[in-house]
């Protein structure tokens, strides 16, 4: 299993100390943020199609877990408010805010050392403060992208255990119907009934096989449990020419 990117998650996405000075906040958040994300995103994705299916719920804990204590995982979502009521600016805008000024801000870099010290600081604070926020709320959404495989997952694998759980039948549907049908005739199985105290043989076959694993339909099924039926006729001339017998449960009482 590979663990690169999430061993690496939360000292690749605090690594913004060149903010600012050799580049912005719009070159961060694209490869740094953003394509740090994606990254994860495959790596979960490759790691749950090589693992067995009893270790997909202790993997993406153990993602949610990583993603949840990574630094900046609890950074208040107001951290950017003071700057969108200065600048006139609206989140969703984002990244194309309609103010100009705030756009401008964000892609500021002082590679050459040219900006005066008060208007570098501001430049850093404004970046710093909105590369916080989206390292947050990035870092959130992979959270709630690992919470959704988690209930994928476990869907998933709880239906693959309920076919798991089954008995496996591997004689044919005729051979199943005329056993089962004969183990009821002989009162050893009790039958559903219908209204009329016969034998409910559709809903005796849909019992069958939500407990035993056979390719079939319901209405063949149905048809074979019927012993005396034309259809299960040859599979009873077959079991008897065998010698095939089950005494009356009350006859070895």
């Amino acid at each position: 299993m590979n663990q690169t990117i999430l061993n690496e998650f939360s000292y690749k996405i605090s690594k913004y100390e060149l903010l600012t000075k050799e580049y912005n906040f719009y070159y961060f958040y694209n490869y740094n943020i953003v394509n740090l994300c994606e990254q994860l995103k495959e790596e979960i994705t490759e790691n749950l199609l090589s693992l067995d299916s009893d270790k997909h719920l202790i993997y993406l804990d153990l993602v949610s877990d990583t993603l949840e204590d990574s630094p900046f995982f609890n950074t208040k979502s107001t951290v950017i408010d003071k700057w969108l009521v200065k600048y006139n600016a609206n989140i969703v805008d984002f990244p194309n805010f309609k103010g100009l000024e705030l756009h401008k801000l964000l892609s500021v870099n002082d590679y050459y050392n040219q900006l005066p010290y008060n208007e570098f600081s501001h430049i850093e604070n404004v970046q710093e403060d909105f590369y916080l926020y989206f390292a947050m709320i990035k870092t959130k959404k992979l959270v709630e992208h690992t919470n959704r495989l988690k209930v994928k997952y476990t869907n998933s694998n709880s239906s693959k255990s309920v076919v798991n759980n089954k008995m496996k039948w591997s004689g044919k549907p005729s051979q199943l119907g005329f056993i089962m049908g004969m183990l009821a005739n002989l009162d050893y199985i009790e039958t559903p009934k219908k209204k009329n105290g016969e034998t409910n043989f559709t809903q005796f076959a849909k019992d069958l096989l939500d407990n035993i694993e056979i390719e079939t339909t319901i209405g063949s099924l149905s048809t074979y449990l019927n012993i005396d039926s034309e259809k299960a006729q040859e599979t009873v001339i077959k079991f008897e020419n065998e010698k095939f017998l089950i005494p009356n449960r009350k006859m070895i009482s």
